[in-house]
């Protein structure tokens, strides 16, 4: 018996990667973990808005971080879930240090759901933008 393909990012099947509450289906399981974090903060108060997928234009390239987000305090911050970084990914990220919008912030997966909240906890790469870091 034959296994099924790999995804050559090692994708977990659909059916762990659908929010059960909400039916949708997110490209990573960190993604949507990440995406029920927000979630949860909207309803404490701590997040104004969320907006998943937003479509950004990089001198003439299309990218389309994971989310953009609202903070209570009025801070607004794109947010991308990283599993692993492409080469293409790398390209729109020098983009995005030139001409970006705002602030791109980067957030990693840092371990498996907790059993309190079922959410594991994500570890900040870094953020980019212009005027960031300099």
């Amino acid at each position: 018996m034959a296994l099924p393909p790999r995804n050559k990012y090692r994708t977990a099947p659909k059916a762990d990667r659908t929010d059960k509450v909400t039916g949708k289906v997110y490209p990573s399981k960190a993604e949507m973990f990440f995406a029920q974090m927000l979630a949860r903060m909207v309803l404490n108060g701590e997040v104004r808005n969320v907006v998943e997928q937003p479509v950004v234009m990089l001198d003439c390239i299309k990218y389309v971080p994971d989310f953009l987000v609202t903070y209570k305090s009025g801070e607004v911050m794109y947010i991308d879930v990283k599993g692993m970084r492409t080469p293409v990914f790398n390209l729109k990220l020098r983009l995005w240090k030139k001409h970006g919008p705002g602030i791109l912030r980067l957030v990693k997966q840092s371990g498996k759901p907790q059993k309190l909240t079922g959410l594991p906890k994500f570890k900040h790469i870094g953020d980019y933008g212009p005027g960031v870091g300099k």
